[in-house]
């Protein structure tokens, strides 16, 4: 905003002063850097909402009980790095900056000391024993996924980038899927009971195949709802089998460990939750054409078999000629000797009377 207009808006509203942003940011920057108390100070919390980037830079979140505040470490001793963790209490000697582009204030610390895990931390890990110990974390009670569903229900926000992405990821493998959704709120003081709501709607008021239930990333507040007592023993207790898609790879939920399957991301749960409807075809006509073609072998193996019965008949009429005919010469052959005997005792006969009528 440049001076111009400022002055003119204070003349046309009688105002004293105007800043534009930019001059309430440096203004508040300035003010953050002349206070000694924030040139140097102790912060005791637990960490939330830690990423880092591929410049190894760190991000998170230091809080208690009623409120939370930014930091950011570029440059730190890698045994201090470890220190810092999601669910971690730990103290900060640092300073407090006033980050200008984004208008916030946030720590930079120069040192990181341990002090102990945090009270939700804690809290999890309590209850994620309990669970474990009453079974519902057995991998021999997961529930097999069906190898083509029929129906598919998804449990997660109304309009939500999650949604978009479960629904995109299954009709991209399986274009033509029927997929139901119970909206659901992931966040906030409902949001447990609605996620309970949702598994009970697809097993009770509208039976599916498989559920999935997802959301996009988030703090550990954010994803507290998937890390509720009552949303694991809902999973568990489901007779559909439920596949979890939570946050980011890096992000893992009580909900995630009760889950059938568990996916690191809202696309992937997708995924893994139908085949691929091309592959399955290519396969087909795959099968399809080894039918057939062991079809025409059995076909032609046939052929062969009563060609060679033909033969074989063939054969055994040849060997009834042969035997006839044999028969038949044999036959007369017997005629021909009788015939002989015949004609020699006729003659005898006949030579016998020629000589009673001579003497």
């Amino acid at each position: 905003m440049n001076e111009e207009k400022l002055n003119t808006l204070k003349e046309k509203h009688s105002i004293s002063d105007v800043h534009s942003v930019s001059s309430l940011n440096d203004y508040l920057y300035n003010k953050f850097q002349s206070d000694p108390t924030l040139e140097t100070i102790h912060l005791l919390g637990e960490v939330s909402n830690l990423s880092v980037t591929s410049k190894n830079y760190m991000y998170f979140d230091m809080k208690d009980k009623n409120s939370k505040i930014s930091c950011v470490v570029f440059k730190m001793p890698l045994k201090q790095r470890e220190l810092v963790e999601n669910g971690k209490e730990i103290l900060i000697h640092g300073k407090v900056d006033y980050y200008r582009g984004q208008g916030r204030a946030q720590i930079m610390p120069f040192n990181i000391l341990p002090v102990g895990e945090g009270i939700l931390a804690t809290k999890l890990r309590t209850l994620k024993e309990k669970l474990k110990d009453e079974g519902l974390f057995d991998e021999s009670k997961k529930k097999k996924i069906p190898f083509l569903p029929n129906k598919i229900g998804i449990i997660t926000s109304k309009g939500s980038d999650a949604l978009k992405d479960m629904v995109n990821s299954i009709h991209g493998k399986f274009s033509n899927m029927d997929i139901y959704v119970y909206h659901s709120a992931v966040q906030g003081d409902e949001s447990a009971h609605q996620l309970c709501e949702g598994i009970e709607f697809f097993n009770v008021i509208h039976p599916v195949d498989v559920i999935i239930m997802g959301r996009g990333g988030g703090s550990l507040e954010d994803l507290m709802s998937f890390n509720d007592e009552s949303v694991a023993r809902a999973i568990y207790g489901s007779a559909i089998p439920v596949i979890t898609g939570i946050g980011h790879r890096e992000d893992v939920s009580i909900a995630d460990y009760t889950a059938d399957i568990h996916e690191i991301t809202p696309t992937a749960a997708g995924k893994v939750a139908v085949p691929d409807k091309l592959e399955i075809i290519s396969q087909s006509e795959k099968f399809k054409y080894q039918v057939d073609a062991a079809y025409r072998k059995l076909v032609k193996i046939k052929d062969k078999e009563k060609e060679i019965k033909k033969k074989q008949t063939e054969i055994k009429m040849k060997d009834k000629e042969i035997i006839s005919h044999a028969m038949v010469i044999e036959q007369e052959k017997k005629m021909s000797i009788w015939y002989k005997i015949v004609i020699l005792i006729l003659l005898m006969i006949i030579l016998g009377l020629i000589g009673t009528v001579i003497f």
